[in-house]
């Protein structure tokens, strides 16, 4: 398991995501506090989006993540996502991750620290996988809203790969730990997708946020 302290990837704790006035701490808080913590118990489950496993063949590739925070879905944080996938025994798929944040105010621009590598996780003959993630620290400048920077502990993907591998989802656990602790699993918990692109760059506007393919917030021009 490769370690994620530096990937804009924490921006899974997307609870920065809340607020776009100055004070983007204060907000925070101010917000947080009016939500009522109720953790699911089924996070961890594996989402039904199956039609029937992809093999590594078809899963390998481009695409483009979408972290949703429950706080605030409709405006993820996106990442340019390199997929590696190779044969595992019985049926099972050998995954790896690797992601660069994007600018928020383009949705296409690399930004943030240096990109990192996740995995491998191994994913199931019924396609489910669980990607630990671990300790990872956001870079604000992917973040849709106020721009804050994030910490998260305990991360993990908890996905499905599906047929005919050109779209795959789940959702996300882990707490955040700054600016504020909030765990991602509360109020139905929070989510991730992975969009293939047609060719490296060009990204699908507006993205998917969850395993229902709802779209996200167009992006203000």
């Amino acid at each position: 398991m490769v370690s994620a302290r530096s990937c804009c990837f924490l921006l899974v704790a997307a609870p920065a995501l809340l607020t776009a006035c100055p004070d983007t701490e204060g907000a925070f808080d101010a917000f947080a506090a009016r939500q009522p913590v109720v953790t699911t118990g089924d996070a961890g489950s594996c989402p039904g989006c199956i039609t029937a496993p992809a093999d590594a063949a078809q899963i390998a590739g481009d695409y483009l993540f979408a972290l949703s925070a429950y706080l605030d879905p409709s405006n993820p944080v996106l990442f340019a996502a390199k997929v590696t996938a190779a044969p595992g025994s019985g049926g099972a798929i050998e995954l790896g991750l690797h992601l660069e944040a994007l600018a928020a105010a383009d949705r296409k621009t690399v930004v943030g620290n240096e990109p990192e590598d996740f995995g491998p996780f191994t994913a199931g003959a019924d396609g489910c996988f669980d990607g630990e993630l671990g300790h990872v620290a956001v870079a604000g400048a992917a973040n849709p809203i106020s721009g804050s920077n994030l910490v998260v502990e305990e991360a993990v993907l908890h996905g499905a790969l599906c047929a005919p591998g050109d779209f795959h989802c789940g959702t996300v656990t882990g707490k955040v730990t700054e600016p504020i602790p909030v765990d991602l699993s509360s109020k139905g918990g929070s989510h991730f997708t992975l969009q293939r692109l047609d060719e490296p760059g060009k990204y699908p506007e507006p993205p998917y946020i969850n395993c229902e393919k709802d779209e996200a917030k167009p992006l203000e021009k």
